[in-house]
Parts: C-alpha cells; sequence; structure tokens
C-alpha cells in the first residue's frame, strides 16, 4: 500500500522530561516541514503545501532518542478506520 500523502521534516527540537531518578520519563519531539526543491522526492506535496508543524509526545521507553534535533524523516499518512 503506497502512503496517501508522504512529507518531509525536519527536527525543530527535542526536549527531555525526567523523572526523579534522572531517566527520561518522557519526551517531546517538534518537527517542522522541509520544502522541497524542483526534482526532489518531496517537492510534489511542498509546492502546494510548503508549511507543517507536527509535535509529538513519547512516553514509551523504547521509543526515547530514536529522532535527532537536525535530523530528516519522512512522514507517511495513510487512511485508517476508525478503530485502528
Amino acid at each position: 500500500m503506497s502512503s496517501l500523502l508522504r512529507a518531509k521534516v525536519r527536527v525543530a527540537s527535542v526536549q527531555h522530561t525526567l523523572d526523579e531518578k534522572g531517566d527520561v520519563e518522557y519526551e517531546v519531539v517538534k518537527m517542522q516541514a522541509v520544502y522541497g526543491r524542483e526534482g526532489t522526492v518531496n517537492n510534489e506535496w511542498s509546492k502546494y503545501t510548503p508549511s507543517a508543524e507536527f509535535s509529538i509526545t513519547i512516553t514509551n521507553p523504547s521509543a526515547h532518542n530514536k529522532l535527532s534535533r537536525g535530523k530528516f524523516y519522512f512522514v507517511d499518512f495513510f487512511p485508517a478506520a476508525i478503530d485502528d
């Protein structure tokens, strides 16, 4: 199945909140859309929707530190049923 929409994003910030033991309790990752130059994979989406911001709060310890500030990622959007 191909995605309905693919956006390229850059991680603008990663903020860790620590628990009383000093371990990461959760992290908040903020991402911004990357505008694609002509001929790039991201160009078709970004030329019509050149702006987006995403924020995700991650509480799963095994998912902490997977997204890094300044790095680029693709975000794919797929249709989902209400109970998925």
